[in-house]
């Protein structure tokens, strides 16, 4: 799991926080939501995870185990991992913009965490 993508917001505020406000707050909601997306990737594969294990285990513990018991928790497993790719994959763009316009100097903020660094600020 790559964690250089909080640290460098981290590191970056930590040493431009005091020199641009502007800079400051735009790392500081960079490192929240690259934070917020390392836990809700971890709580979808621990899901996965959990889903995949439980749809197998009826079927290595007893050959006569009917196949939809086996087919419907691989199915929600599958579609939990479709899910999480699918929300990477918009979150991934959203961060993409976010860097964008912040490098060109518009003020970006985050509608449900940007009220929540500028509390912390």
């Amino acid at each position: 799991m790559p964690t250089d993508s909080f640290l460098i917001p981290i590191i970056i505020w930590i040493t431009q926080k005091d020199r641009s406000r502007f800079s400051g707050f735009q790392a500081l909601q960079a490192a929240v939501f690259q934070m917020s997306l390392i836990l809700a990737s971890l709580l979808a594969w621990s899901c996965f995870i959990g889903s995949f294990l439980v749809s197998t285990a009826p079927f290595l513990l007893h050959a006569n185990t009917p196949h939809w018991v086996v087919d419907l928790p691989l199915l929600i497993s599958s579609s939990i991992l479709f899910l999480w790719g699918l929300a990477w994959l918009v979150l991934d763009l959203d961060a993409t913009l976010e860097a964008v316009l912040t490098f060109r100097g518009r003020d970006f903020r985050d509608p449900s965490l940007g009220p929540l660094v500028k509390g912390f600020l």
